[in-house]
């Protein structure tokens, strides 16, 4: 049996292989195996090229370790916002953190007022945080976007969604969202400047 060396999704190289159980067929036909810790994990018969096996067994390294499925370090900050919360509420803010990083590659992400943010050009974006019965994501100008399911927070043009169980991040409508919040945009950078006239970016 050879060890193939996954691309690099953890910066450390997941080893992976094929089951020595399984039959010498085509690829992608054998279960796979994925080193962790010193331990062999199964992932049952996945029918899938081993680069794309690589992808699906290292998720959840990725996820203990604070990166993200495609293997980007997460902000340190905002891994540790995460590993603070409950078990069912980590798994939101884990997805949605994956799903921010993923659709915004060049913000800049920073725990600000005590949650994570993510930032374009100093303009506060997107950013979720715990409430009291639910994790609240929230954009700064979701008022004025098209795609629906967002509800108004606040006197200015912020917008949010709530979340209990992390089932309910809607991957395709937080991917509408996003791409909205590149394009419309109010600018809170200069808020306190104008003093708390808000104008529009885009």
């Amino acid at each position: 049996m050879r060890i193939r060396r996954a691309p690099d999704l953890t910066g450390d190289g997941v080893p992976v292989a094929r089951d020595p159980r399984g039959d010498d067929g085509g690829v992608g036909t054998a279960d796979v195996l994925l080193a962790r810790d010193a331990r062999w994990h199964l992932v049952s018969n996945l029918q899938t090229a081993p680069a794309t096996c690589a992808v699906a067994v290292c998720v959840d390294t990725c996820r203990a370790r604070g990166r993200s499925a495609e293997g980007h370090d997460m902000h340190p900050d905002t891994t540790s916002y995460n590993r603070a919360l409950s078990p069912p509420d980590q798994a939101i803010g884990q997805r949605l953190a994956e799903e921010l990083d993923r659709h915004l590659p060049d913000a800049d992400n920073k725990i600000w007022h005590a949650h994570p943010v993510w930032f374009l050009d100093g303009n506060p974006i997107v950013g979720y945080s715990k409430l009291k019965d639910c994790v609240r994501l929230l954009f700064w100008s979701g008022q004025s976007f098209t795609a629906p399911g967002l509800k108004k927070e606040g006197s200015f043009k912020a917008a949010e969604a709530r979340y209990t169980a992390v089932e309910q991040v809607d991957s395709s409508l937080l991917e509408r969202w996003l791409a909205e919040a590149r394009d419309v945009q109010w600018d809170y950078k200069n808020l306190v400047r104008r003093k708390g006239k808000l104008e529009r970016l885009k």
